[in-house]
């Protein structure tokens, strides 16, 4: 007993003296720190360091590490900081302690100061997967919003924010809401400012002011004075410039170039002398513009703004030759690469590595693609070929920049903004590749403008799935990840809604959590990001092209257009002329065709539009020869992605049902060879044949009622291995317990695009599946068949097509469509689709089937039967080969049933004698 007593009392003597020996270590360092000379303090705390026992890592001994780390960096030995920080960092999480933060806050501006961005944001990442509530959190969600800024990954910047915003631990007093809300507007203003033209949203320009009626209400409560407004009226005037509303836009740079004109502030003045500039460009008074560039050249301390007004200036002047304008540009683009440049300077593009390592790629891609214009504007003036290979060079570059600057941003909203960026500079290298012949080039960039964000996330999708990941995981992975997406487009949109604001957090939480969890049992899981690769046209004509095989793929925006034409042993590569008109013919002729009733002057100008959009967009020598009794795939783009090609008039000789180009030619469409083979590398392996899904009558208000939809479902039930599911059996939920075992999905239903968000939706009994939700939702189809209405609809996002149904199919397995671009007549959609099953029965291609039902139909039908409202709304898109159906054999089941019932009466009569 002596013996334990005694041991008790050691060990509480040891504990007092060790607990009290780590508090005289903490006075000792805060003693230490009041010393004023830094190699002192080194000096004291290393020898203070040495006395202890580093073994034991009590946490005062982290507050040891931290306070020299400090003192390291003071002295500008970063390195050392670094490798005594992380230390205090390890300590600290040892003992789960708060001030951990502190010494992680410390290592990311050290690693600031020695230009490590990766460690910088892996750092303020751990900060916030701590989830403390203190001020190192806040700041490093800001410090991570202002770093994507950077890169430009805007959207998971305002992702960082509304987070903040919807925290109110986090969001403590006016003055860091306020904050808040000035990095929100500069994130659009830096969206905004490029001289070049970019994607205008007026619904940014509402959030904005929304942000600016809530600062100029607040600012007087909060720790901010009235100065801190002046940089926000700039960038404000920049979102209005970018509207093309120049009085207000001026109004708001001459406030605050006239604020700091008269505060002498030389720094800033030159940010507002350089948009008044620009915008007085726009309004073509060059003499008051250049008098503001020449201040900035003259005046400012920052390279980015100086070089803006070079660039300006060549890209404005009314003075200036085409040839003497690029000097502008290359001096912009040096003058950010800190290299000399002069007249007598031979201009080198920079590599990609050069422009990634410079605080501005954005900048310099606003240059390059200004640079390659006038590249191309000086051939035109001189008709020298080298001002078209320069050009060509560039656009790889621009490219290239583009492409890196996307892959580095996470939110798929920032990956869109860049697409979009690099539309123009696509359109240009085809308008470059055209002009020297290179259709192989020309198609490279056709490929780079068409739907790079979904084959990304098919890519990324199908990585994940092959790592075995529990599809379950998966599908709540992408179920939690859109609906943050779609939280965060309603905060944006309101701000201050505080319900929004809640849901936002706790819907962050949850995400936060779940991924936390992935990131533990599947590290590799959270890792994917896969590149991607365009296809090359010598494999596309290898794959696609046979003696009657051939495709053309087109790339239009609202001024230019061009096409690329190929069958064996054939490439051609022509422009489309007028491009404006044909626009204007395009809606004429959709608005035409979408109708169900039209009068003698109304087809006489439905035959002349659709005969005079085919010769546009089949301008080569003997065209229709070329696709006559060929299968012509078509990859379009833009305002065609609404067209059915099936509908062009061929000849306004013949009767209007015989000079439909479907007579002539089987069509499919796909968004872009790349994208295709994509979708090809997964290998479905469904169980059954045919899932029917008709739910009639709807509990959704304002659905009417389908009466059309048992005879399309009693074409289902003749073939063998089909399940139908109507009425209560047609629920959202049912329909996705059962949809990833079939090979063909067949929905009889009503589809639609949302009010507000225009998000596309598809009903079933009970509920409506919208496009978010289907994604990353596995399925085995090998077709679907969309029957309803306006499935193929949806907003058309420039560089990515039109966000639609079959999009949402496509991205998680589904390897064709079948969809309608209008709204289907019921009873003739019947007609086509049971002779498509048909046609599919007899072992047709999925393509050749749908060709011969059109065909079938116009051939029994007359008057107003046969215009395309009736017939032509059902396209598809995607792999057209065959599929195999067999019907169920009545007498075959009948003599199966006769067994069974005799087997069955035997056994009664064995059991009864």
């Amino acid at each position: 007993m002596n013996n334990i007593l005694q041991y008790f009392l050691f060990f509480f003597l040891f504990f007092f003296i060790s607990t009290n020996a780590q508090k005289i270590l903490k006075i000792q360092i805060d003693s230490i720190k009041k010393n004023e000379s830094n190699k002192e303090k080194i000096h004291l705390l290393t020898n203070l360091l040495q006395q202890q026992d580093t073994l034991k890592q009590a946490k005062e001994l982290g507050y040891l590490y931290h306070n020299l780390g400090l003192v390291y960096r003071q002295s500008k030995k970063i390195k050392k900081a670094i490798s005594l920080l992380k230390k205090a960092v390890f300590i600290y999480n040892k003992h789960n302690t708060n001030t951990i933060n502190q010494s992680r806050v410390l290592l990311i501006l050290c690693y600031e100061e020695i230009g490590n961005i990766n460690l910088e944001n892996k750092m303020l990442v751990e900060i916030i997967n701590d989830n403390r509530k203190d001020i190192s959190t806040s700041y490093a969600y800001k410090k991570l919003a202002l770093l994507k800024i950077g890169k430009g990954d805007y959207h998971t910047a305002f992702k960082y924010l509304n987070i903040l915003l919807s925290n109110k631990a986090l969001t403590k007093n006016i003055t860091d809401e306020l904050t808040i809300r000035f990095m929100f507007i500069e994130i659009y203003a830096k969206m905004y400012e490029s001289i070049s033209d970019v994607n205008k949203n007026n619904n940014d320009l509402e959030i904005v002011k929304l942000h600016q009626t809530i600062i100029e209400k607040k600012i007087s409560i909060s720790r901010f004075n009235k100065e801190y407004l002046y940089p926000m009226y700039n960038n404000i005037g920049i979102i209005y410039d970018a509207n093309k509303n120049y009085n207000q836009a001026l109004k708001l740079y001459n406030k605050a170039y006239n604020h700091y004109l008269q505060k002498k502030d030389t720094v800033r003045f030159v940010y507002g002398a350089m948009n008044i500039g620009i915008l007085n460009s726009k309004l073509k008074k060059h003499k008051i513009a250049k008098k503001y560039y020449q201040k900035v050249i003259n005046e400012s301390l920052d390279i980015e703004q100086i070089a803006a007004a070079y660039n300006a200036t060549g890209y404005y002047s009314d003075k200036l030759s085409v040839d003497k304008k690029i000097f502008y540009f290359q001096k912009a683009i040096n003058i950010i690469l800190s290299k000399q440049f002069n007249s007598e300077t031979s201009f080198i593009l920079p590599k990609i590595k050069e422009i990634k390592d410079t605080s501005a790629p954005q900048d310099i891609l606003t240059f390059l693609i200004d640079l390659a214009n006038q590249y191309i504007n000086t051939f035109k003036e001189k008709k020298e070929k080298h001002y078209l290979y320069k050009a060509k060079e560039t656009l790889y570059l621009i490219d290239e920049l583009v492409s890196l600057i996307r892959y580095e941003s996470n939110s798929e909203l920032s990956k869109l903004f860049w697409i979009q960026r690099g539309v123009n500079t696509y359109m240009l290298g085809v308008e470059v590749c055209y002009l020297l012949n290179k259709p192989d080039e020309a198609f490279y960039f056709m490929e780079k403008n068409k739907a790079l964000l979904l084959q990304e996330n098919i890519k990324n999708l199908q990585a994940k799935l092959a790592l075995e990941i529990p599809k379950k995981i998966i599908e709540r992975e992408y179920t939690l990840h859109y609906q943050q997406i779609e939280l965060n487009r309603k905060l944006q949109r309101n701000p201050n809604n505080s319900k929004i604001r809640e849901l936002y957090a706790s819907e962050n939480k949850t995400y936060v959590t779940f991924m936390d969890s992935l990131r533990q049992k599947f590290p590799n899981y959270v890792k994917v990001k896969k590149k991607i690769k365009t296809i090359t046209l010598s494999k596309v004509i290898e794959k696609y092209t046979t003696n009657t095989n051939c495709f053309i793929e087109y790339i239009l925006n609202e001024d230019s257009g061009y096409g690329l034409f190929c069958s064996k042993g054939e490439k051609i590569v022509f422009k489309i002329k007028d491009v404006k008109k044909l626009q204007s013919d395009l809606t004429l002729l959709k608005k035409l065709a979408t109708k169900s009733l039209l009068n003698k002057d109304e087809i006489n100008s439905y035959r002349n539009f659709g005969n005079l959009v085919f010769h546009k967009l089949f301008p080569f020598k003997n065209a229709l020869s070329k696709i006559t009794d060929k299968k012509l795939l078509i990859v379009s783009d833009h305002t065609l992605q609404n067209l059915a090609f099936e509908v062009l008039q061929t000849s306004l000789e013949k009767p209007i049902s015989e000079s439909y180009l479907v007579n002539n030619t089987e069509i499919s469409y796909l968004q872009s060879f790349s994208v295709f083979e994509q979708i090809i590398q997964k290998k479905n392996t469904p169980k059954y044949k045919i899932l029917g899904v008709a739910p009639y009558q709807f509990q959704i208000n304002d659905l009417p009622e389908l009466t059309g939809s048992d005879k399309s479902m009693k074409v289902i039930k003749q073939y063998q291995s089909s399940k139908i599911l109507t009425k209560d059996n047609s629920t959202k939920n049912i329909f996705l317990k059962d949809f990833n075992n079939y090979e063909i999905i067949h929905i009889n239903t009503h589809a639609g695009l949302d009010s507000l968000t225009k998000e596309p939706w598809i009903a079933f009994r009970d509920k409506k599946l919208t496009l978010n939700e289907m994604f990353g939702i596995e399925n085995q189809a090998n077709l679907v068949i969309l029957d309803a209405c306006k499935t193929n609809d949806g907003n058309l996002a420039i560089g990515e097509g039109i966000i639609n149904l079959s999009r949402g199919f496509f991205y998680n397995g589904t390897q064709s469509v079948l969809a309608s671009l209008w709204n289907v007549n019921e009873k003739s959609g019947n007609t086509i689709l049971n002779s498509f099953y048909k046609n599919l029965q007899e072992g047709k291609t999925k393509s050749k089937a749908l060709q011969l039902a059109k065909i079938q139909y116009l051939k029994t039908h007359k008057n107003i039967e046969i215009l395309p409202y009736y017939w032509a709304a059902f396209t598809l898109t995607g792999n057209t080969d065959n599929i195999i159906l067999n019907k169920n054999n009545f007498y075959t089941e009948l003599f199966i049933i006769g067994i069974i019932l005799f087997v069955l009466f035997y056994f009664y009569r064995k059991q009864t004698v």
